[in-house]
């Protein structure tokens, strides 16, 4: 059971030679169970994208009740850190896998054996997991993600608890659990508050980003998906979460001292062309860090539709998976300029490419018009990393009428705003910006290998 056709697939295509069959909601997964005589192995997603994110802890706890003879196979895209234990206990699993850390021939193995212990004894839950390749021992210290952050989990009952109305107000001087003493508040949006601290455990500053009532430990949780596998001088670092003694969800992320890019495209600030087309060659930089090659991604979703895949293009379809994210809201409060260059910020809506697109979250000036998508592609940032060039070159315009981009609509000619506009600069906005993706680039790679034969002569 997995929301992801992408894990479906390949857990089928690697176990040929057995039965196999998927679901991907609860309802799907409890037809299967009362229909069928017995399954021997069940893979169960623990969370579930949307509104269904509890729903593979559900259906682990009825096939504990219901379906003891099936031996369950608990299945998370991060590490359960901090509650090993408490989830082999709570849901009576045998193996705990972690997606992006088994290797193809480790998963077939893992699931081989399940198998073939479930022919020869009765499921063993209180023995714990086996260990190989990427599950995790019983008892075990919780492991770090590739950054060094580990994310708590919260109890499954305190996820489905009603919100609370809001998170705690804090002041300057302020300590939070004992060791982030507030120095300064920098901000507040829809989804959280982000203050600069002190941490008198490492003695450094850090930022601290509290989230807002229940939703909290989602978006962390996203945020946290997202950054711990890109380490690049232009986004910024992620070192730990947790929860306030009130209950609040909140972030540690590196401190950034510098502008954001907003008092620039307000009028507040003005930025030389060669500059403004740094911050741009930044946040290309940044995007080609965790965006996927959606060129060869393409050509290996063709071949897989064909079934076509060999084994090492199947590696290279899950890595390119994997790696692919849209940021999604782009914009010049995400962005700060530091000393070293421009810095991007808050991913807590980031989502894989190839996603079902389940909200439109973002901000509506720099999502493209026809993002009207069904699943997500990088086209999105790269629409709104020409409209932040474009503004930053004219002087805070946007190249729609009324900053609301609309299909069919043509690109405002920068020259209207700029007439000393470099003619080659003012080509690439109009393409960059296009209604129609295209008209635009198609990677970050390449808009970026535009934008520096422009640079080389400003």
């Amino acid at each position: 059971m997995d929301d992801e056709e992408f894990w479906r697939k390949l857990i089928k295509d690697r176990l040929v030679d057995h039965h196999v069959d998927s679901a991907e909601s609860l309802q799907e997964a409890i037809d299967l169970l009362q229909s069928e005589p017995s399954y021997d192995v069940a893979l169960v997603d623990l969370n579930l994208a949307g509104d269904n994110d509890s729903q593979g802890g559900d259906l682990l706890e009825l096939m504990k009740v219901r379906y003891p003879q099936t031996r369950r196979i608990l299945v998370t895209g991060s590490p359960p850190a901090g509650s090993v234990r408490r989830n082999i206990e709570l849901y009576g699993v045998d193996e705990i896998i972690i997606k992006h850390e088994m290797s193809l021939p480790d998963l077939r193995r893992v699931v081989e054996e399940s198998v073939a212990q479930a022919h020869s004894e009765p499921a063993q839950s209180s023995q714990g997991p086996r260990t190989g390749g990427g599950t995790l021992q019983e008892g075990a210290a919780a492991p770090s993600t590739d950054s060094g952050v580990a994310l708590p989990e919260p109890d499954p009952a305190e996820v489905r608890s009603p919100a609370r109305a809001g998170a705690a107000d804090y002041d300057v001087g302020d300590v939070i659990e004992g060791r982030f003493e507030i120095v300064e508040i920098l901000g507040e949006g829809g989804f959280s508050k982000v203050y600069r601290v002190h941490d008198h455990i490492e003695e450094e500053e850090r930022a601290l980003k509290l989230f807002e009532s229940a939703a909290g430990y989602e978006a962390v949780r996203r945020e946290i998906g997202a950054l711990r596998k890109i380490h690049h001088p232009n986004v910024v670092e992620v070192f730990w979460a947790g929860k306030t003694s009130d209950g609040d969800w909140y972030l540690i992320t590196e401190f950034i001292e510098g502008q954001s890019l907003a008092e620039f495209v307000t009028g507040g600030g003005r930025l030389r062309d060669r500059e403004a087309v740094d911050v741009a060659l930044d946040l290309l930089a940044a995007l080609i860090a965790f965006h996927p090659d959606s060129v060869r991604l393409d050509q290996l979703n063709a071949k897989s539709s064909e079934g076509d895949l060999s084994e090492a293009e199947l590696h290279e379809w899950m890595e390119l998976k994997d790696k692919g994210l849209v940021h999604r809201d782009v914009k010049p409060l995400n962005v700060i300029l530091t000393r070293t260059g421009a810095k991007l910020l808050d991913f807590n809506i980031a989502s894989r490419v190839g996603d079902p697109v389940r909200t439109k979250s973002g901000t509506p000036p720099y999502q493209p018009p026809d993002a009207n998508l069904t699943r997500w592609d990088v086209s999105t940032d790269l629409f709104a990393v020409g409209v932040l060039l474009y503004q930053l070159l004219c002087d805070g315009h946007h190249p729609f009428p009324n900053a609301m981009p609309l299909a069919g609509q043509s690109v405002i000619d920068p020259r209207t705003f700029r007439p000393d506009i470099r003619a080659d600069l003012a080509e690439f906005l109009t393409k960059a910006c296009a209604p129609a993706s295209a008209d635009r680039y198609t990677t970050a790679a390449e808009m970026q290998l535009a934008l520096r034969g422009i640079r080389a002569d400003l």
